[in-house]
């Protein structure tokens, strides 16, 4: 657009007893009020080089010229200098105010359509215009006394409040001009038509952020005035659609726009944060709504566990009565009943922190009562299956089952509690699974257990009190027993290990104290501690090789064998006492049966070493009991 040069005029004082009228002293007394502030008139000279036309006053036929070349602030400013001139008489009789009527409507008119398209344009020089010609009239505006009698009722023009309006017919328009139906990712729910209104939202303010807001004055709050439009259209469709009854899926979905999505992603998406004052518009819903709608979340959620969860356990259980080999995952045996709890339980939780955080501690509280029941169930319905095939002993793929099984509750204990802290009943659920694990071990060992008590059985009836050979055949019975369990995950195969490792040492030691020959001669001793040693040796690599966690078992045999080798009283009572530190289970009687086969010992050496046993602090480990089940003799 052509710059133009202004020349300034000033307006001649005018005598008040020539005002013409009989309104004269009505328009004495508005001219005495207004004089003081108008503007001087503001006019382009025609031509800026020509002193001869640089006093040229403005005329209406260069108002509607200005119009026309959309100069709009220029013509506000020469439709103001007109009214003055009509105010102080200057002006030929013949032009009136009503006679500048048709130039200011024809001027709202232009100037209210350029800020109505301006929401989709990037014409910042147009809207300039639009926006200085309302700044001008509502300036006039100002200079406007209140009780000021304005015989023709040309004040006030009232710019601004339509600017106001001007803005809603807008954004009505806008929403009205969305398509009824549409394309936004995911599934159809009740709230995408009001996430359509959300998403023009969040463009034209930015529109209007990145090309528009530069060009208005800092008082007309052109941001929030028209968030506040778009915001009332949300909050009363999102108002509405809480009328009807909504479907599990709905329900889930106006929480996330109301806690979620609407506040992040629109009010505080990072192009419009600073430029938005949330704190100015009303909550979507009622706080008696949003519980509500809350609260049906939770019941939702822990009804769909409960369902999808019975589901899994019926199938897997379908799967045990017919026989069927379990599915590998990788090199082990695997159950879907583990990825179908947890999936189930994450999902869950993760759809609750989608509509706010808090929301997710209550899930999950709510939901640890429908894990422990479900997981109850669990252990009963596979208890059943193993206390059945016990009858039968008949049933393919048991062992497989059962390694399927102890890999699915070690799966569910790494997962479920990797945030222990946060489950109010986890003890109670570990429990359950530790407890489901530990059953369906004693399962798998029973048999192996049989086989190596009766082997140990048979270790005294030999020349050698504790056969070196009877010993052997116990570990190529344990390491046969072990081959096929390489489809365990490592951990629950350490346990195993473990357990017949813990299952070797007490049956050996039980051998020793239930063993009631007193040896007199130090040889015989030697041979005794020797023989001891060596089995010990022979538990060890097997526990090293099939990788027992049971490390703290490994002194036991030793020590026993070394307080049988030993001959001096204090080395005998130092050996005890380190035996009773790091095993205080063991008691009295069960340190006297060792004692018993050193036949050299007086009574009162006996009560001694038993004095410096009593002596030592005793703190039982609850995990690591190697005495307490060994009945003395």
């Amino acid at each position: 657009m052509k710059k133009i040069r202004i020349k300034m005029a000033t307006v001649a004082p005018v005598q008040a007893e020539n005002i013409p009228g009989e309104n004269k002293g009505k328009k004495k007394k508005w001219y005495k009020k207004v004089i003081g502030k108008l503007i001087p008139p503001i006019w382009p000279a025609q031509s800026p080089d020509d002193p001869a036309e640089e006093e040229r006053e403005i005329t209406i036929e260069d108002v509607q010229k200005l119009i026309e070349e959309q100069r709009y602030e220029y013509a506000s400013k020469g439709l103001i200098e007109l009214e003055h001139k009509i105010v102080a008489g200057s002006e030929e009789p013949t032009l009136h105010m009503k006679d500048l009527e048709p130039l200011y409507g024809k001027l709202k008119a232009e100037v209210f359509r350029v800020i109505k398209k301006s929401i989709t344009s990037t014409d910042r020089e147009l809207l300039q215009e639009a926006i200085q010609a309302i700044v001008v009239q509502e300036s006039e505006d100002s200079k406007c006394i209140s009780d000021l009698e304005n015989a023709d009722g040309s004040r006030p023009k009232g710019w601004l409040q339509t600017w106001k309006e001007c803005v809603r017919q807008s954004v009505e328009e806008r929403i009205q001009d969305l398509p009824l139906e549409e394309k936004l990712n995911g599934p159809p729910t009740i709230i995408f038509p009001i996430i359509s209104i959300g998403k023009l939202f969040k463009n034209d303010l930015i529109h209007l952020v990145t090309h528009l807001k530069a060009c208005y004055p800092e008082d007309f709050d052109v941001c929030d005035t028209y968030a506040q439009h778009y915001h009332r259209h949300i909050k009363t469709r999102t108002e509405e659609i809480t009328q009807f009854e909504l479907c599990e899926k709905d329900n889930f979905a106006v929480l996330c726009w109301v806690h979620n999505l609407y506040p992040n992603e629109i009010l505080k998406n990072p192009k419009l944060a600073e430029h938005i004052d949330d704190s100015r518009l009303e909550c979507l819903l009622s706080q008696e709504v949003v519980r509500l709608l809350e609260n049906n979340f939770l019941r939702n959620e822990r009804d769909s566990f409960d369902e999808h969860m019975n589901k899994a356990l019926n199938y897997e259980a379908e799967l045990w009565k017919d026989e069927t080999e379990p599915k590998m995952l990788g090199s082990h045996y695997h159950s879907e009943l583990q990825i179908d709890i947890i999936q189930c339980h994450e999902s869950s939780l993760k759809k609750a922190a989608e509509i706010r955080p808090e929301l997710v501690d209550k899930l999950s509280i709510s939901l640890q009562n429908n894990l422990y029941e479900i997981l109850q169930r669990y252990k009963k319905v596979f208890e059943e299956y193993i206390s059945s095939m016990e009858k039968s002993k008949t049933q393919n793929f048991y062992r497989e089952t059962c390694i399927t099984h102890l890999n699915c509750c070690l799966g569910l204990r790494t997962s479920l509690f990797r945030k222990e802290a946060k489950l109010r009943h986890g003890l109670r659920i570990k429990s359950t699974l530790l407890q489901l694990e530990d059953n369906i071990y004693d399962a798998l060992l029973q048999d192996l257990f049989m086989d190596i008590k009766n082997n140990f059985k048979k270790m005294s009836q030999g020349s050698s009190p504790f056969s070196y050979q009877t010993m052997q055949n116990i570990i190529r019975i344990a390491e046969t027993f072990m081959e096929p369990f390489h489809t365990l995950k490592d951990e629950s195969y350490k346990v195993l290990s473990g357990k017949i490792h813990l299952f070797l040492v007490k049956e050996h030691l039980a051998r020793i104290l239930k063993r009631k020959v007193s040896y007199k001669s130090v040889q015989q001793m030697q041979t005794l501690a020797n023989q001891i040693a060596e089995n010990a040796e022979l538990i060890d690599s097997f526990s090293a090789f099939y990788r027992s966690g049971e490390d703290w078992l490994k002194p036991a045999l030793p020590k026993v064998a070394e307080i049988i080798r030993l001959q001096d009283l204090n080395a005998i009572q130092l050996e005890v006492a380190t035996l009773v530190e790091d095993y205080p289970d063991i008691r009295n009687k069960q340190i006297e049966a060792i004692l018993y086969m050193k036949g050299n010992l007086s009574r009162n050496e006996v009560k001694s070493i038993l004095k410096t046993a009593d002596m030592v602090e005793r703190r039982v480990n609850d995990t690591q009991k190697l005495f307490e089940s060994i009945k003395p003799s």
